[in-house]
């Protein structure tokens, strides 16, 4: 038996996600990480665009609702997503493929998730790095709001990001502001 621990396919993955790092290209980074192939990448990417377009569509009919708003009546009212509570440390939890199949996820699965139809829908998100658990900053026109799309979107302040993470640790570590500082796609990519 002829057993390669480097294949050819091996080589073009590696040669994908650094094509796609360097233009800083969230999606296709996770779902070649994922190993997804061509047909669920493009499939992938169509369904992202899709719902971009819908909460594109929502925000120039609503004109009074947030950001955080609109993406959160698209991705949680009308797609149903939410965190994996019952099953959390499933490894499908982690693969976008299969948690946009499900509607369930992880806190940095969904954040993705968020992030990606964002940028197709023109909105800025970043994603927030915060210890036990990943969250969202949501640019609005007043300043920025975190959401935490595994409790289905829900809107934050920084007190209560603080109390969160107090809730995780079980207040057993210090809280620092910078903990709501944003990441960048190569430190979601590390996470």
């Amino acid at each position: 038996m002829d057993s390669k621990l480097w294949t050819q396919m091996d080589e073009d993955d590696v040669q994908r996600l650094l094509a796609a790092e360097r233009k800083d290209d969230l999606l296709l980074s996770v779902l070649t990480i994922e190993g997804a192939t061509q047909e669920e990448i493009s499939t992938t990417r169509r369904q992202i665009r899709a719902w971009g377009k819908r909460v594109k569509m929502l925000l120039d009919k609503e004109s009074e609702l947030s950001n955080a708003e609109a993406m959160r009546t698209i991705l949680v009212d009308h797609l149903d997503f939410h965190g994996e509570r019952s099953d959390y440390y499933h490894p499908q939890n982690s693969f976008l493929t299969i948690v946009m199949e499900r509607r369930k996820g992880l806190p940095i699965s969904l954040s993705l998730i968020w992030i990606c139809v964002a940028q197709e829908a023109d909105i800025v998100i970043k994603g927030v790095g915060m210890p036990g658990h990943f969250l969202i900053a949501v640019e609005e026109s007043d300043g920025i709001v975190y959401v935490d799309p595994f409790d289905r979107g829900t809107p934050l302040n920084a007190e209560d990001c603080r109390a969160l993470m107090n809730e995780l640790f079980q207040h057993t570590r210090e809280w620092k502001s910078e903990y709501l500082n944003t990441v960048t796609t190569e430190e979601i990519l590390e996470r």
